[in-house]
């Protein structure tokens, strides 16, 4: 439009298409044991150690484990993250992430998905 003039109005158009990109598959859970909560072997800092569970007939690539850890007033206080290389089918592969909190934690707890490196 020219400097200066105004539209009348403005039709929007959106295309939405799947293509593929998403499964009509339910998204598989993927379990985590109980996290023990140790001195990290370098550093002041903490390490959890806990393991993750492939439930599913396949190999699991590089799932996506989160920890949250809590102090005792059950806020958080810190976590960390992250990719175990595989895990194999029904089975369970033990997991070790350093983590970055403010103070010793009282408890963590993990949760994990299946990455997008997932076919």
């Amino acid at each position: 439009m020219p400097r200066g003039k105004k539209a009348a109005n403005v039709e929007a158009t959106l295309l939405v298409e799947d293509e593929g990109a998403f499964s009509a598959e339910p998204i598989p859970e993927i379990g985590t044991g109980p996290i023990k909560v140790s001195k990290s072997e370098y550093g002041d800092g903490y390490t959890a150690k806990f393991e993750v569970m492939n439930q599913m007939a396949a190999p699991l690539k590089s799932p996506r484990v989160d920890v949250v850890c809590y102090d005792n007033a059950k806020k958080i206080i810190g976590g960390a993250f992250a990719f175990p290389d595989l895990i194999p089918p029904s089975d369970k592969a033990v997991t070790e992430v350093d983590l970055l909190v403010a103070t010793k934690p009282t408890s963590c707890v993990a949760y994990a998905s299946p990455s997008a490196l997932m076919d």
